[in-house]
Order: structure tokens, then C-alpha cells, then sequence
């Protein structure tokens, strides 16, 4: 009886520390979330960390901007209580960042089996350089405040790029501890490149939200694969996916893909913003020159 009764006692407690984790982990994305609707922002977002998203992530202090506001990558870099923030901003025009005619994908660097897509690693290329000084900076003002954490976020196309961002930022500084959230993200690459971002990050977590159509592109079939860990709210539950990144009871399962729940996560509607300014239109395609495609 004493040992059932200890066996028991374990088990309510592990429950009891998973489902504490798991509300920790929903609470920082909820951040996470405003502060990638924040990028929407573009030039709006100023030194005092003022915008119409800015007020819902308070004791965040600015750094400074990367990219360009009126081009196809966007973002900031703050500083957070005992982290350094890199966020990225997304669009509102699909067709001018994943193209139809444009599913190539390319080698990721020199890892072994891992490509990706060659719209997405150009864009981000043409940034990496200001990501590097901009943290560099952030870490020098944050001094002895910061533990060498780094959180990336974005939505849209800005998960995309903070993918790339979140892995590019680990293989630059191996000794930052990278942790990657986003939502509604597109495929980034193949099942070799989720596999090398699970071997390095830290942590990882891809929110989705129940039938939004943009997880579901580029499609599988074209041999893109998502990374881990999926969390997908449907019904009024976030349901913690298996590690597989493609689990097919999760957004998977969704046959009528909607491009309506790609605007709403966490509850809230990124085009609210609208009417402040906040959320940007890309007027263009990215022009990718087909260099070391893998068909």
C-alpha cells in the first residue's frame, strides 16, 4: 500500500510540474506574441518603446532596428529582464514571400542533409551581419544583467526569418542559450534542417492556430519539413504536439486550411493594429537569384 500510495504521489506531481511548464511556456509566448505584433509596427516602435503593441510588453528597453522598415526584413533588438529579444516582423501579402514559382530549396551552409528555402535564407542573409552587432551591443549594455539567454519571435514571415535568425545567432555565439517562439510559421526547410535546429537550439516552439493555411505551405510533398515543438490551439485548448514537427493530430489534421486564423493567435487579432499603423503591406516579390538549387 505505502509504495502504490508513493507511486501515486509521484505521478501527481509530475503532472503537476508538467502542467506548471506548460503554463510558463503559454505566459512567455503570450510576450512573445505581442512583441512580434510589435515589428508591425515598423518606425513607429521608437527609443521609449512606444507603439500600439509595445504596451502590452512592458520593461522591455530598445536597441535598436535592423533592416529596413519599407523592405522585405524588419525587426528590433531590446532587452528583456535577463535577456537579450531579437524580433522579427511579418507581412500581409503572402504571394510576396512565398511564391508559387519559387519552392527551390537550397543547402543550409555546410550541414549535411539540411536545405532550405531559397526566398527565405536570401532575405535573411541581406540582415545577419546587423543581427550580430545589434545583440553584441545589447549584451555589452545589459552587462551582468543578462545570463547569456537570447529569445527570437516572429509571426508570418517573420517566424520564417526568425528561425533562420534563431540558428544563425546559436552557430555565431555557441555559448548564448537560443530560444525560438513563433507563430504561424510557414515550412522553412527539410526534415534534415529541423533536425539540425533541434541538435542546437535550446528551445523551440512553433505556436499554430487551428486551420490557419500558412503552416500548411510549402506544402510536404515538395520535401519541406516543420521543426518542433508544435503547440496548436484548437477548441479553446493548446495542445502540446509530439516532437516530430509534422504531427498529423495537431494543425496537420486540418483539411480546410483558413487564412483568417492566421491574423488571431493568443486570442488576439494582429489587425487591430491596422488603424495605428501597425502591420505591414509588402508591395513586391523577392527576386531570388536560383544559385545551388536543389530541385
Amino acid at each position: 500500500m505505502s509504495r502504490l500510495l508513493s507511486y501515486l504521489f509521484f505521478l501527481c506531481f509530475a503532472l503537476f510540474i508538467s502542467r506548471s511548464s506548460q503554463n510558463f511556456i503559454l505566459q512567455e509566448a503570450t510576450r512573445q506574441l505581442y512583441l512580434s505584433y510589435s515589428a508591425y509596427c515598423g518606425d513607429n516602435v521608437d527609443q521609449n518603446f512606444n507603439c500600439y503593441w509595445c504596451t502590452n510588453v512592458p520593461e522591455m528597453s530598445w536597441v535598436g532596428n535592423f533592416g529596413d522598415s519599407g523592405g522585405a526584413i524588419f525587426g528590433f533588438v531590446s532587452i528583456g529582464d535577463g535577456f537579450v529579444q531579437v524580433t522579427f516582423r511579418g507581412t500581409d501579402n503572402l504571394a510576396g514571400w512565398i511564391d508559387d514559382a519559387n519552392f527551390a530549396l537550397v543547402p543550409y551552409g555546410n550541414v549535411p542533409n539540411a536545405l532550405v528555402h531559397a526566398g527565405f535564407y536570401n532575405i535573411y542573409s541581406n540582415a545577419s551581419a546587423q543581427v550580430h552587432t545589434l545583440v553584441q551591443s545589447a549584451f555589452s549594455l545589459c552587462g551582468t544583467g543578462c545570463n547569456g539567454t537570447v529569445i527570437v519571435s516572429g509571426h508570418s514571415l517573420g517566424a520564417a526569418l526568425a528561425t533562420l535568425g534563431a540558428i544563425d545567432i546559436k552557430e555565431w555565439n555557441p555559448q548564448y542559450d537560443v530560444l525560438l517562439y513563433n507563430f504561424g510559421s510557414p515550412r522553412v526547410g527539410n526534415n534534415g534542417f529541423a533536425g539540425y535546429i533541434e541538435s542546437i537550439l535550446f528551445l523551440t516552439y512553433r505556436m499554430t492556430n487551428k486551420a490557419d493555411i500558412v503552416p500548411h505551405l510549402p506544402p510536404q510533398f515538395l520535401n519541406y519539413h516543420h521543426i518542433s515543438q508544435e503547440i496548436w490551439y484548437k477548441n479553446g485548448q493548446y495542445h502540446f504536439c509530439d516532437k516530430s514537427g509534422e504531427d498529423p493530430n495537431c494543425e496537420d489534421s486540418q483539411l480546410l486550411p483558413n487564412i483568417w486564423d492566421h491574423a488571431t493567435y493568443m486570442g488576439v487579432d494582429v489587425l487591430r493594429g491596422i488603424i495605428h499603423g501597425c502591420l505591414y503591406t509588402d508591395p513586391y516579390k523577392v527576386k531570388v537569384k536560383p544559385i545551388n538549387v536543389v530541385s
